[in-house]
């Protein structure tokens, strides 16, 4: 059996020498391939991550100067937004100092207007207090000429009636001349 292990340890090693016959080049050209495809890849995937690394800091930078700009469109926005609501305060105050000087003014024709018609109310109730006056002074003159009358001619009470007609008519500007019967007599 020794021979036959060393004959099949020959024939292995015959086999061997065979595949690298028939297969060597192809085997070493499969091989060399097959390095050179790993030198790619391991290259390959050095650029990658050196790309990732450059995008990276690429987007880093950007999101920094996309923040770095929004901030400062903020400020603006803000001191924009500022100064639009000093505006309209300053415009609040100038109208309302508008409305204070326009009120203001308002009230000193209304109170002149008051002192005005309380003047005219004074002098037309004077007026009409004069003019009373007057007509009660007449009626009273007018009634103690009736009473004289009536004392002295004692008429009857269809006579004073047309006399206080009489009377009521001119005091009022109306004049009738309704003759009595006793002065028709």
């Amino acid at each position: 059996m020794d021979n036959t292990h060393k004959n099949n340890l020959e024939s292995l090693g015959n086999i061997e020498q065979i595949r690298e016959l028939l297969f060597g080049s192809q085997l070493n050209s499969i091989t060399a391939s097959i390095e050179d495809l790993n030198s790619r890849f391991d290259r390959l995937q050095e650029s990658v991550e050196t790309s990732l690394i450059l995008i990276k800091e690429e987007l880093n930078q950007r999101m920094q100067e996309d923040l770095t700009g929004m901030q400062k469109r903020l400020k603006q926005f803000n001191a924009q937004h500022q100064e639009e609501v000093n505006d309209i305060h300053d415009q609040t105050l100038k109208l309302e100092r508008r409305m204070q000087t326009a009120l203001e003014v308002r009230s000193e024709e209304i109170e002149d207007r008051i002192k005005v018609n309380k003047i005219t109310f004074h002098r037309e109730l004077d007026t009409l207090k004069t003019a009373l006056d007057t007509v009660h002074q007449e009626m009273m003159s007018q009634l103690e000429m009736l009473h004289g009358d009536i004392n002295e001619q004692q008429l009857s009470r269809e006579n004073m009636s047309e006399l206080l007609m009489n009377m009521a008519l001119q005091i009022k500007g109306v004049s009738l001349d309704i003759q009595t019967q006793e002065t028709a007599s």
